[in-house]
């Protein structure tokens, strides 16, 4: 209730309850890593639901800010619902990896992670989802001396350890919150008018990353991840820079592994097959590659 205005992206849309009453849509489309698309009709759907939410408002409204945006949102809100998929993945949750734990005798998260992956079985049209990225974070996670519940935890963040830069971070992170102590946020020295080149531009991507790291543990370990306000107001100052680095220059985004160019604003720092490749399926049997890479 303390502001009459939010402006946000379309992660509005993922389940969060607020006392919206009207929610007007700014444009009928969006990137979505590959390419630039009129939103579907569930996503639609999924945002306007934030408008008129049970228990906040009576009813809910649904405009845009231009006509044209204003067509393709009528159209897509009216269009019939695709059929589910079959059947439906299921992310681990605490309660999942405090059960394992407890079956398994043990509080190594990679081990509880492998074993949810592997057998976990649910009733009706339900499968253990893919958590390949989980696995990956779990296997550096779990050569810290930390209890159960912040291994799980620290394993759900989005911490994007393909950038070496970001892995770095996050042992830092996770070192510091092993000690006992408060983790700082240490903002950029001061950032020229615009990249030189594209490593410059690059790592002030990773910075952003790293911003948003941060952000998101602060939401776990509040008293741990307290220096928010300094990461907001460095956030800013990155993205004022990138934006300044993409108008002044000419720069190639490249996959980081095979050298594949990439769309900018293609969020990932690796392309969609490297990161495909030795991917761990839904009821794989091993998981001998998730290999902790703890650095002191």
């Amino acid at each position: 209730g303390e502001s009459q205005i939010l402006v946000a992206t379309d992660a509005i849309a993922m389940g969060l309850n607020l006392p919206i009453k009207t929610l007007l849509f700014s444009k009928d489309n969006k990137f979505d890593g590959l390419r630039r698309r009129e939103l579907l009709p569930t996503e639609v759907l999924q945002i306007s639901g934030r408008a008129g939410r049970y228990g906040f408002e009576e009813k809910g409204y649904v405009g845009a800010l231009d006509e044209n945006a204003l067509s393709t949102i009528t159209s897509a809100f009216h269009m019939p619902l695709p059929d589910l998929e079959l059947p439906v993945s299921v992310m681990a949750s605490l309660e999942h990896v405090m059960l394992i734990g407890d079956i398994l005798e043990t509080d190594n998260i990679l081990d509880i992670l492998a074993f949810f992956a592997d057998n976990m079985e649910f009733e009706g049209p339900f499968v253990a989802a893919n958590i390949d990225s989980m696995l990956e974070i779990a296997a550096i996670v779990s050569e810290y001396t930390l209890d159960l519940k912040t291994r799980f935890f620290l394993s759900c963040a989005p911490a994007s350890i393909s950038s070496p830069y970001i892995e770095s971070v996050f042992h830092r992170y996770i070192r510091q919150i092993e000690a006992g102590g408060k983790v700082l946020y240490i903002p950029p020295r001061d950032l020229p008018a615009f990249a030189q080149t594209n490593d410059m531009l690059l790592n002030a991507e990773d910075r952003v990353r790293e911003i948003s790291l941060y952000l998101w543990l602060s939401f776990k370990f509040p008293d741990t991840f307290e220096d928010t306000e300094k990461a907001i107001a460095a956030r800013v100052r990155l993205n004022n820079f990138i934006e300044n680095s993409l108008r002044e220059g000419h720069f190639t985004k490249k996959c980081r592994r095979c050298g594949k160019v990439l769309d900018f604003s293609y969020r990932f720092s690796i392309c969609d097959q490297c990161h495909g490749q030795n991917k761990r399926g839904t009821g794989s049997s091993s998981h001998g590659g998730y290999r902790g890479r703890r650095r002191r």
